[in-house]
């Protein structure tokens, strides 16, 4: 359950001479992307929304929304897709070989950890250098302790080359400490 949940525009200078997930040059459009960070504590949590835009390729433009699954999100997928292969090993018991018979649910865990590591791992990287998700994600914020203000944005870029000309065209703001940019891999 989220209690408090904040929306904020962050209002950077967004170069367009790339796409910023797989850094084509023609068509470029603009697109809202919503940068999320979530945090819980016990059973409440706290959600901030950056709502930037960045250039996006007609290829790419699909990623925008798409936000990176945690290991949390990753951890309940395998669940479910373990329950649906115990489930469907139950009921298929007597044609299963004599070891999966014997060990349904140690065969089901083992299933569900290799499906579910494999369609991330295959979303994760979509072709060269495009993503499936968003290609500008928040890595971190630090905000001010009474206030709430932010004090500080790091963003995680997967495309080196943007993250160079986003970095160069918001110079002053990384300069007096306000933005942060990383580049991941």
């Amino acid at each position: 359950m989220i209690s408090i949940e904040q929306t904020v525009e962050l209002n950077l200078t967004t170069p367009l001479d790339n796409c910023c997930n797989c850094g084509a040059t023609g068509g470029l459009n603009l697109y809202q992307t919503p940068l999320r960070r979530t945090r819980f504590m016990l059973f409440v949590g706290t959600q901030l929304t950056l709502l930037e835009t960045f250039p996006y390729c007609p290829k790419c433009k699909a990623s925008a929304p798409r936000l990176r699954k945690n290991l949390m999100s990753k951890l309940l997928a395998a669940c479910m897709v373990c329950a649906a292969l115990f489930l469907i090993l139950v009921l298929s018991a007597s044609g299963l070989p004599k070891f999966v018979a014997e060990n349904l649910f140690y065969s089901s865990v083992i299933g569900a950890a290799i499906a579910t590591g494999v369609y991330f791992y295959l979303r994760e990287k979509e072709g060269g250098e495009r993503s499936y998700y968003q290609p500008v994600s928040l890595a971190d914020v630090d905000l001010d302790f009474r206030s709430g203000a932010i004090e500080c944005v790091t963003l995680k870029l997967r495309n080196a080359a943007y993250a160079r000309v986003l970095a160069k065209a918001n110079a002053e703001t990384m300069r007096v400490g306000m933005l942060k940019i990383d580049v991941r891999k």
